[in-house]
């Protein structure tokens, strides 16, 4: 089994001309895609590593992502400096930004109409010309059903924990892609960040909300990406203490929808097809953690291990969040309701 080698963060910086270490490296996160806090002779700085042998279309990916990145910041988007974006050095890509002293997004914060403003921006932007050309389909997971149930029939040969999960999810999957596709085709296509989860938005020390990682982004459809971050950060403020609740909050899902149209943003209509974005990328996490389990990317011990367990609870998921489907969608065409009378 193949194992991730990337640099050393003092050969990073060097090579990226970000100055000498003033002291030890804090690693933030380890494994394939390791990321520090570094503090240089020219600086603070947050750094991410990309390993770039075992996806061939990585590079043309984080290349969409940085366009925009930057295209999102000239726009007025609040998000951290970017320093280097997509820098290819030795065997991986590197990515740097100024580091911001802040904390993370609290259950309590009101920050529903700045993200719907937020989103209203960036769904002003163009699509990347840089990203792969299978970008959107590979975003919502959108694979045929041989290759879903191969990966399951692989599994079970490994006698891989999660494999009866996956044979008894198979039809699951099928009416998720069917979702899916439905909602995506002949829908316009901009550029976005993709990613719009709680650990994403960053506070700074005046109580400034900044988004942040775009690794994700690229080609997004604008009301499926705003039904996804209604229902991610709505579940989020319902939760308490890490958790996320079954549904968005009522309040600070009509927030995010009244911000959104305030700043221009365009509704689109409330059915099944309004959650293809939210299923697609079930559909991408689930995949990407079969083929890291499976052994298909690089990928450390710890990262096989976490990808297993991920579809243990990730697969029985997906039917309890079709059922939901009517639940969620009268509860959205609630909070779009709110959203409209509060604008008005």
């Amino acid at each position: 089994m193949q194992q991730a080698e990337l640099p050393n963060i003092a050969v990073l910086l060097d090579h990226l001309g970000l100055g000498r270490l003033r002291r030890e490296a804090i690693v933030l996160k380890s494994g394939t895609f390791p990321v520090w806090k570094v503090q240089t002779s020219e600086g603070s700085f947050h750094v991410k590593a990309f390993g770039d042998g075992d996806w061939d279309w990585r590079s043309a990916s984080l290349a969409g992502s940085s366009e925009v990145e930057r295209a999102a910041l000239a726009a007025g988007v609040e998000t951290a400096e970017p320093v280097v974006l997509n820098a290819r050095v030795e065997n991986c890509r590197v990515t740097v930004h100024r580091w911001i002293e802040g904390r993370p997004l609290d259950h309590a914060d009101d920050v529903h109409e700045w993200l719907g403003r937020t989103l209203a921006t960036l769904h002003t932007l163009p699509p990347p010309l840089s990203s792969p050309a299978d970008s959107l389909a590979s975003y919502h997971g959108l694979h045929p059903a041989d290759d879903w149930a191969a990966w399951a029939d692989e599994a079970a040969s490994k006698r891989l924990g999660w494999a009866p999960a996956a044979k008894r999810t198979l039809a699951d999957i099928t009416v998720a892609n069917e979702l899916v596709v439905e909602g995506i085709t002949g829908e316009p296509v901009v550029g976005s960040h993709r990613d719009l989860l709680p650990q994403n938005i960053l506070v700074d020390g005046s109580g400034r909300f900044l988004l942040i990682d775009w690794d994700l982004a690229g080609p997004a459809i604008p009301w499926l990406e705003t039904v996804m971050a209604v229902m991610d950060i709505g579940r989020f403020a319902g939760g308490r203490a890490g958790s996320k609740s079954e549904f968005p909050d009522a309040a600070a899902a009509a927030g995010i929808l009244r911000g959104y149209l305030q700043a221009g943003g365009r509704e689109g209509r409330v059915d099944r097809a309004a959650l293809a974005s939210r299923f697609g990328m079930v559909l991408g996490r689930i995949s990407f953690a079969m083929w890291v389990s499976l052994g298909h990317r690089i990928s450390t011990d710890a990262e096989r291990r976490t990808a297993g367990e991920y579809l243990d609870t990730a697969l029985p998921r997906l039917r309890r969040r079709l059922d939901a489907n009517p639940e969620v969608c009268d509860l959205l065409t609630r909070a779009l309701a709110n959203a409209r009378g509060a604008e008005a």
